[in-house]
């Protein structure tokens, strides 16, 4: 009776031990797949980011955006800063031409589906009371980024 009581008490401290290393195992699973999303993979596709305002005319299509195969986008970026030109930006995305300063564009995220790359920006308007000056500017971002001619742009 007694060796049965202790075989028994035995099963039951093994079989903590390995559900405790099994909800470890899944655990540490679920921490390393969390951290490798899909969404920061499509970060990385971004090699470089700047964006500014200028008061500068952009010339650029109802998209919003030109790549660089694009007949104007040497052009553009001549006309913003000629420094520009040494970055090896292939993708130019405008939200347009915006009443006074204060405005800005930002690249909120990245996502990736299936071929195509989804950048999401998002429009900044000056914050309440901030002093703007009344001379029209156009918020820009530049980027370097992996198959430009696959991007799909959306500016909120």
């Amino acid at each position: 009776m007694r060796a049965t009581k202790t075989l028994s008490l035995y099963f039951i401290k093994n079989l903590i031990k390995s559900s405790i290393f099994i909800l470890a195992l899944l655990s540490s699973f679920l921490l390393i797949s969390c951290t490798n999303s899909k969404e920061d993979q499509a970060y990385l596709l971004v090699r470089d980011l700047y964006c500014s305002s200028t008061k500068t005319e952009i010339k650029i299509p109802e998209n919003k955006y030109l790549i660089s195969s694009d007949k104007n986008f040497q052009k553009n970026l001549k006309n913003i800063n000629t420094n520009y030109l040494i970055k090896n930006y292939n993708l130019m995305v405008v939200s347009g031409i915006k009443p006074s300063s204060g405005y800005s564009l930002e690249l909120e995220k990245v996502i990736k589906k299936n071929l195509n790359n989804y950048f999401y920006f998002k429009n900044i308007k000056p914050k309440k009371n901030f002093k703007v000056l009344p001379a029209q500017n156009t918020p820009f971002c530049l980027l370097n980024i992996d198959r430009p001619d696959k991007a799909i742009i959306v500016i909120n």
